[in-house]
């Protein structure tokens, strides 16, 4: 990619923006969607129909012409997928793009950098997993539509998406595409940063750790179709990696590439992700630590952090957050066709949260009767199909709110409204507060007292 500068005239701009609006796309397989942002760069995946040579264009607006372009080539052992970085970026400023084949305009987008002023803003993103085709929403295929009409800063998908257990580097790129084909996805991701990890389905084995053979080839394919900001370390492969927008810090979990299930040795990050991961909770300065994991922490099943094989690691995870007093640190994840929160006692008097989203598009399960829940369960909804969003206000002290949690029904709107104080977070005072605010919209959760409003902003 060689980027070229000169100044466009506005009257250039405006031709260029005017072709744009009546094109069409027929050299454009899926994409372009954005993916890691921060101050400095910006990643955009795109793929083509066949090997093409393709032009991006780069601009802050609106209203500034001071354009650059950079030249993309697809090729067929990529699978026609390019990962464009416009780099040199200015912190703190919107860019608009296009992407054009010859003087043919194919598709454009927008993103947002990070920087100061960002770190000081609240923070809206929206997150999802377990998506099967077959059980979408049929009408305007709504789902995607709807996640973008949310307009959230980020975007995360955690896993089973798409579904592709057992199959070869081939099936899993196909199904990679029938997704990204889907009406509203593009809208979704063409200008809002998207990020992903992946969960058994697929990863592509059900229940699968680090025994699976076609590892290396699902991780290969998975860098192809996903433009995180990284992917394991130098010591350790897997599709874990940290991200920092705005005032959260994201730590999205492999639970797969290294994990086994055995009596002797389980382990479901291997030590050097632990490594990594503790030391990047320890040294982060942000607001909000946001640990990004595929499954629940509580679940008590196999394949989850809550079962048999993970337990001590369960406790190793909580008990280091204690010992360590880390503030405003939680976790989302999916798996396991249900919406779920979680309130986990720490040690120290106060709570681990998990908020789980799942699925966007399947068979859900439905949730325990209420004299069954586990204590550390404060809200259930089935629902196929489902999705989430939290937004962050990182100046919240004390009593005031600094996380909202809703979840959306994909035919009926809102469902719930779940508001955390920053000492819920511990980011305030009153360390041990047992209390988490709850706007019930639905009827599903188990009950808490309502304090805490949500800011207006």
């Amino acid at each position: 990619m060689r980027p070229v500068f000169w100044i466009l005239s506005a009257a250039a701009a405006a031709i260029i923006l005017g072709v744009f609006l009546g094109s069409s796309a027929p050299s454009l397989e899926a994409g372009p969607m954005v993916g890691a942002v921060t101050d400095r760069d910006a990643r955009v995946w795109l793929r083509t129909v066949g090997e093409k040579r393709l032009n991006a264009y780069l601009w802050p607006g609106p209203g500034l012409f001071a354009v650059r372009s950079f030249q993309i080539q697809t090729q067929s052992q990529e699978d026609f997928t390019a990962h464009l970085i416009f780099d040199d970026l200015v912190p703190d400023r919107r860019y608009r793009y296009l992407i054009c084949e010859g003087l043919r305009p194919l598709a454009a987008g927008t993103f947002a950098t990070d920087g100061p002023r960002r770190s000081q803003k609240p923070l809206t993103f929206i997150f999802g997993s377990c998506f099967k085709p077959i059980y979408r929403i049929e009408k305007g295929e709504a789902l995607f539509e709807q996640m973008a009409a949310k307009k959230a800063d980020l975007v995360f998908f955690l896993g089973d998406f798409p579904y592709a257990k057992g199959e070869s580097a081939p099936g899993i790129r196909q199904r990679h595409l029938e997704l990204r084909r889907i009406p509203g996805f593009s809208d979704l991701t063409a200008s809002t940063p998207t990020l992903a990890i992946w969960s058994d389905h697929d990863y592509g084995m059900s229940d699968g750790d680090g025994t699976y053979p076609n590892k290396a080839e699902a991780l290969g394919v998975f860098k192809e179709y996903w433009a995180n900001a990284s992917y394991g370390t130098d010591e350790e492969p897997g599709v874990f990696g940290r991200y920092r927008y705005g005032p959260a810090d994201f730590f999205l979990l492999d639970e797969r590439y290294q994990a086994l299930k055995t009596k002797d040795n389980p382990r479901i990050l291997g030590e050097n992700q632990w490594r990594w991961l503790m030391d990047g909770l320890t040294a982060s300065d942000a607001p909000f630590k946001v640990i990004v994991s595929d499954v629940p922490l509580t679940r008590d099943n196999p394949d989850a952090w809550g079962g048999n094989h993970f337990l001590p690691e369960r406790e190793r995870l909580l008990d280091f957050n204690s010992q360590k007093r880390i503030s405003g640190v939680f976790m989302i994840s999916g798996d396991i066709h249900r919406v779920d929160v979680h309130r986990v006692p720490l040690k120290d008097g106060r709570f681990f949260y998990d908020f789980t989203s799942s699925p966007m598009s399947n068979v859900y399960k439905s949730p325990p009767p209420n004299d069954q829940r586990p204590p550390e369960m404060i809200y259930a909804h089935g629902e196929t199909h489902a999705y989430c969003t939290i937004e962050l206000w990182p100046q919240a002290r004390g009593d005031e709110s600094a996380l909202c949690f809703r979840v959306f029904s994909g035919v009926a709107g809102e469902v719930h409204e779940e508001v955390l104080r920053a000492v819920d977070l511990g980011m305030g005072s009153n360390v041990g507060a047992s209390n988490v605010g709850i706007s019930n919209v639905g009827a599903s959760n188990v009950g808490a007292s309502n304090v805490g409003t949500v800011p207006t902003t």
